[in-house]
């Protein structure tokens, strides 16, 4: 609806114009940065082992602290508000009037969109994740701004910024008067994943990086799993929505059994459980720091020993919000369960693509086959499946989609993408909503003995392309691949999709052979099942 697309303009503009305030440029360097601010709830390790430069000499310490310049967590909204913005902008342009979007509005909101990407870019590592020497992806990649190094990144990866001449932001100061160096390490299981964003719950994932993101993404995971992260209700949910956009299935069936079996009460309600400082005797702090931090750390914790307070499922006191070992209810946990779920059975967050099914072909499934209806997917798209086997072995028996509307979304495919920024191609590219076919993709699992192609059921408002025609038809090469682990032990269908509403169903191409006339429509009963 229009007043949807007005009112959404209307809360971006204003973000955009407090980032526009907020950001600022490093004199010392001429990298923008944002901050002082904190990656929510986390701290870093600032020390300095060096006792003298030159002639001058420097007490050796270590101290926590959470403050810092540019977290990961800022790069990533803002880098989600570069795409968003200018995107959304460009479908009003195409799509509203004058009335609901007057020429004075479109002009402003054209150069605001424009300054958005350009302050995106010009944060450290153009905004996207950054991975430091360890492999892991870096929660802060730059909290000292120019007046520290960082030991898990190296100069080659700092200068790695899109611009030749870019400054380096952390110059090597082993002849610097403050030899301040910084580490990602005291608390290396610590709750929160804000380091993660740009993964979950963010939407535009740099294609260009994908495979180089998702390994170090994984390995983050996996850090964090070895250290004792998801030691709360809402952070298990977080670690298993994490592990399923990247159908790592089996991390997250690990995190929903905690979930439910370790930080669920009786009655349902999730938990969160007392915690406890972390000892110094805890602190990770890898190979360069020398000693603990002077004054602990005041966001490091860890659960209390689950030994000395009972079973799972404890009973809950007054009203249902406590526990009687102390736990407290917290609602986090019960949308990170559902949005768990939900990513299993659908990941929609790449533009002009779908992945169904995407995390069951690893899950430890006990039932032999099942049926999901109505998942939402982001275009205006509800799907339902259906599907046969258990884990490893699950045979799709057919799928349906229902695309509402002629959602931008939809015809994400044909835009281009470079270094996580989506160039959208609208009217005066020649790409018309209102009379241009959406080229979509769908992905759903086959198993491993089983390369069977899927077909789609012949309706008049949509047709099935082959992989060389769709490609041809999206008049543009701008577009990485997609990271192996999201299309590996999945088929593809290529959809053109040219009136709306439009309901699709996709089965094996041998139910066209068993559901005779009907194709899969006989087969799969989605209604029914």
């Amino acid at each position: 609806r229009a007043a949807d697309i007005v009112d959404t303009l209307s809360v971006l503009r204003g973000a955009v114009r407090f980032f526009q305030e907020y950001t600022f440029v490093d004199p010392s360097s001429g990298i923008r940065h944002t901050g002082p601010g904190t990656s929510p709830e986390n701290s870093y390790l600032v020390f300095r082992n060096v006792t003298s430069v030159g002639n001058e000499t420097f007490p050796a310490f270590s101290w926590t602290q959470h403050l810092a310049l540019s977290p990961a967590f800022d790069l990533s909204l803002i880098r989600q508000l570069a795409n968003a913005f200018p995107l959304l902008r460009q479908w009003a342009d195409d799509l509203l009037d004058q009335s609901d979007y007057p020429s004075t509005t479109r002009d402003a909101d054209k150069l605001m969109a424009l300054d958005i990407v350009k302050i995106a870019v010009d944060l450290p590592f153009r905004a996207q994740p950054a991975i430091g020497d360890n492999g892991v992806i870096l929660e802060y990649p730059t909290p000292l701004g120019s007046c520290g190094r960082h030991v898990q990144v190296s100069q080659s990866i700092l200068t790695k910024k899109g611009r030749a001449s870019a400054p380096v932001c952390f110059p090597d100061n082993a002849n610097s008067t403050s030899p301040l160096m910084v580490e990602e390490s005291p608390d290396t299981g610590h709750r929160h994943f804000s380091g993660m964003h740009w993964l979950y719950p963010n939407t535009f994932i740099p294609l260009g990086k994908g495979e180089e993101l998702f390994d170090a993404a994984l390995k983050t995971l996996d850090l964090k799993r070895k250290s004792g992260g998801g030691h709360t209700g809402w952070s298990a949910g977080w670690m298993a929505a994490l592990s399923a956009r990247l159908r790592d299935g089996q991390g997250a069936w690990n995190s929903i059994a905690r979930l439910i079996g370790h930080y669920t009460a009786r009655n349902g309600l999730k938990l969160h459980p007392p915690l406890s400082g972390l000892p110094n005797s805890k602190y990770s702090l890898g190979k360069f720091a020398s000693t603990p931090p002077e004054k602990g750390c005041g966001t490091c914790f860890h659960e209390k020993d689950m030994s000395a307070r009972g079973s799972a499922f404890p009973p809950t006191l007054s009203r249902g919000l406590e526990t009687s070992r102390a736990d407290k209810f917290q609602l986090d946990a019960h949308g990170g369960l559902i949005a768990a779920f939900s990513e299993l059975m659908l990941i929609s967050n790449i533009p002009g693509t779908m992945f169904i099914l995407p995390g069951f072909s690893s899950l430890p499934l006990s039932a032999d086959g099942g049926v999901v209806r109505g998942l939402r997917g982001r275009g205006d798209v509800a799907v339902s499946a259906v599907w046969t086997g258990k884990a490893h072995a699950l045979s799709i028996v057919g799928v349906e989609m229902r695309f509402g509307s002629r959602h931008p979304w939809l015809y994400g495919s044909t835009w281009k993408e470079s270094d996580g920024y989506y160039t959208y191609r609208g009217v005066d590219e020649g790409a018309d909503l209102t009379t241009r076919p959406a080229l979509f993709r769908v992905y759903v699992p086959v198993r491993d003995d089983n390369n069977e192609p899927m077909k789609m059921d012949e309706v008049t408002c949509a047709t099935q392309l082959d992989e060389a025609t769709f490609i041809s038809s999206l008049d543009s090469s701008d577009r990485p691949p997609l990271p192996s682990r999201l299309t590996s032990g999945m088929a593809v269908v290529y959809l053109s999709i040219s009136t709306f509403p439009c309901v699709v169903q996709v089965c094996p191409r041998h139910a066209f052979e068993s559901g005779g006339d009907h194709g899969c429509r006989a087969l799969i009963h989605i209604d029914d099942a």
